[in-house]
């Protein structure tokens, strides 16, 4: 169970005090365990201020879950975690906290099912990603992946060069696939553009000896030691609590923003944009503008993006839908050796401050970061990959369904045609089956509150 201490609870409390509403999108993606925690956290901080708070899951708060089951599943949890699966099931093991999230999953009570699509406005297409989402696919869908598929002879016609399919992102499972995706993509622009690329490190501080220092590159290398020897080299990830260790610019780029900056006027997690504009610090030593490449040794103040999509109005001397976007402070801790008075090395554990631009390169996304986008068009990966966990259907449906038709996807190439035909869990086939009872009473409970008020 998760403890918290006093402090946290303080914060919680004043956090919390005006909240009565909740909304929590892509559920698919919540745990039942996970669920149990937020509702217990949001319980204690509404106690602060009624004890009858405690009474109710998440405090008396409403909250409101959006999304699709039929999308990407919960991560670092244990199998069967998903809202759908009962807690008493004998398919899957279960802990205390699986069980009260599950009792608290199923007091939802009321519930919309939306019936019109705004993404996919092609109705073959909808076709086909209504009945591979429910496990039923035909023959001819699967002739119609195949005619979108690049490797198939009779692949339809792609013209890579026009301006839609330049802008093309590209959908895969693996993190390394899309990490290169993107360093190549940064390269292709600056050289077709002829636009500088600035790189530059993240700035990683420690307390040491009671003032604060950049971590050494010495101590770096030790840690990443540390941790290779430990079976856990980081994962091949090049990033810090979210923050990246090294990040390359251009303008003109297109960047996606990685931590929630101010939600009030979309600057979140998965914004996309364009780099328009570059401030550097003004202790950055002169260089020349004709290098095409340029290691800035202090990292720029703030970075103006166009956001594809913002609440912000014009902001003063900038144009429309641009604002700035600064470093931001993030902590993790690592281990390093340090030599003692008696001449031994001993592993020490520092807290470290990472500040470093909250923004990747949005050329490639994985299956993950893909979830919840709109894309004007992308080239998707749904081949199993050749090492790891074998592909599941929510991974490629949310893939397959981020386009609005089958001329602007294309499959990368050949796939495994058994994986479309798997069968649906029986769990998520009945929770579609309860969610629709629900979808009626809550019909028939609007229609009776309107014809009262009439």
């Amino acid at each position: 169970m998760n403890v918290l201490s006093h402090a946290s609870k303080q914060q919680l409390v004043k956090k919390w005090q005006p909240v009565r509403y909740l909304i929590i999108d892509e559920f698919s993606m919540l745990s039942k365990e996970f669920l149990a925690v937020l509702s217990r956290h949001i319980s204690i901080a509404k106690l602060g201020y009624s004890s009858d708070n405690g009474d109710f899951p998440f405090g008396g708060v409403n909250v409101l879950l959006c999304g699709d089951g039929h999308q990407i599943l919960p991560v670092a949890t244990s199998k069967g975690g998903a809202l759908h699966h009962p807690a008493t099931s004998s398919r899957f093991l279960t802990t205390t906290d699986a069980g009260l999230g599950r009792k608290i999953f199923e007091r939802f009570d009321l519930a919309m099912t939306l019936k019109r699509q705004v993404r996919v406005v092609d109705p073959v297409w909808q076709g086909f990603l209504s009945r591979f989402r429910v496990g039923q696919v035909e023959v001819g869908d699967i002739e119609l992946l195949d005619s979108i598929t690049l490797t198939n002879p009779n692949c339809r016609p792609t013209d890579f060069n026009s301006e839609k399919w330049r802008n093309c992102v590209l959908i895969t499972p693996r993190n390394s696939v899309q990490r290169r995706w993107n360093d190549a993509a940064v390269e292709e622009h600056c050289w077709r553009t002829g636009e500088q690329m600035l790189v530059f490190d993240a700035l990683d501080t420690c307390v040491d000896q009671g003032k604060r220092r950049p971590v050494t590159m010495e101590e770096k290398y030790a840690s990443m030691l540390n941790s290779a020897s430990k079976g856990n080299p980081r994962k091949g990830k090049r990033e810090r609590n979210g923050l990246p260790d090294q990040i390359c610019i251009a303008i003109g780029m297109k960047v996606m923003v990685t931590t929630n900056i101010n939600t009030d006027i979309d600057i979140t997690n998965g914004a996309r944009g364009e780099i328009v504009g570059i401030k550097l610090d003004a202790h950055e030593p002169p260089f020349s503008p004709t290098e095409p490449r340029i290691t800035l040794k202090c990292a720029p103040v703030y970075i103006l993006v166009r956001l594809n999509r913002t609440r912000v109005g014009r902001l003063p001397g900038l144009e429309p839908g641009v604002v700035p976007i600064a470093p931001v402070s993030r902590s993790y801790s690592m281990k390093v050796p340090v030599l003692q008075a008696d001449g031994q090395v001993k592993l020490i554990s520092r807290n470290i401050k990472r500040w470093q631009f909250p923004i990747a390169p949005a050329y490639a996304f994985t299956d993950y970061k893909a979830q919840g986008q709109t894309l004007e068009c992308a080239i998707v990966d749904i081949a199993e990959p050749p090492t790891g966990g074998r592909l599941s259907q929510p991974n490629i449906y949310v893939a397959l369904s981020r386009c609005p038709d089958p001329d602007s996807i294309r499959i990368l190439r050949d796939f495994d045609r058994d994986i479309l035909r798997r069968p649906v869990d029986v769990d998520l086939m009945k929770e579609d089956e309860r969610l629709e009872r629900l979808n009626e009473k809550t019909l028939k409970l609007w229609n009776e509150l309107n014809a009262e008020d009439i």
